[in-house]
């Protein structure tokens, strides 16, 4: 996704996993990092926003994938 310097802003919010994580987010765009904290709501360019949903979605396809995974291992074992 290209960075554009007039880019709209949003407020974004990650919510807080627990105490033993870490407290904030690093996003990366273009070489350039981001650090949000969990829990605040903060004011991002969009497309900072829209590489978070990006990820978050990524790894919920992963992890239904591997869950996936497991389950047909599952039936195999148990069919033979």
């Amino acid at each position: 996704m290209a960075e554009k310097k007039n880019s709209a802003r949003v407020e974004l919010h990650i919510p807080r996993s627990g105490p033993k994580t870490e407290q904030q987010v690093v996003i990366g765009v273009n070489g350039v990092n981001y650090v949000i904290p969990k829990g605040q709501r903060v004011t991002v360019p969009d497309y900072v926003a829209a590489e978070y949903e990006r990820s978050i979605r990524a790894s919920d396809k992963m992890f239904r994938n591997k869950e996936d995974l497991i389950q047909k291992e599952d039936g195999e074992l148990k069919a033979e």
